[in-house]
């Protein structure tokens, strides 16, 4: 629900995926974060699963300077393993 039919949804492998969509810029990649990570909240709140759901988002923007699709793709991971560096940093403190 939190993406668009035009939007573009892959998986790399494993657990990572990777999302192509149109008019992103920080801004709309906020309101998604925000999105889903409300979205994993709730499902820890109602399930009865003995674990917590997470997730750790990395953007990068498509311009006229930042076009190709490898970079594109390192960028955004490089920024997503940040995230995910700082919530493991905040668990252990």
């Amino acid at each position: 629900t939190t993406f668009r039919s035009s939007d573009i949804i892959g998986r790399i492998g494993g657990d990572e995926f990777a999302i192509v969509t149109v008019g992103m810029n920080a801004t709309t990649f906020k309101i998604i974060e925000t999105k889903l990570n409300a979205a994993c909240e709730e499902w820890n709140k109602n399930t009865k699963e003995p674990f917590k759901l997470s997730i750790s988002l990395g953007f990068t923007e498509f311009n006229a300077t930042n076009y190709c699709l490898s970079d594109l793709v390192k960028e955004a991971d490089k920024a997503q393993y940040e995230v995910k560096r700082a919530k493991k940093a905040a668990r252990t403190d």
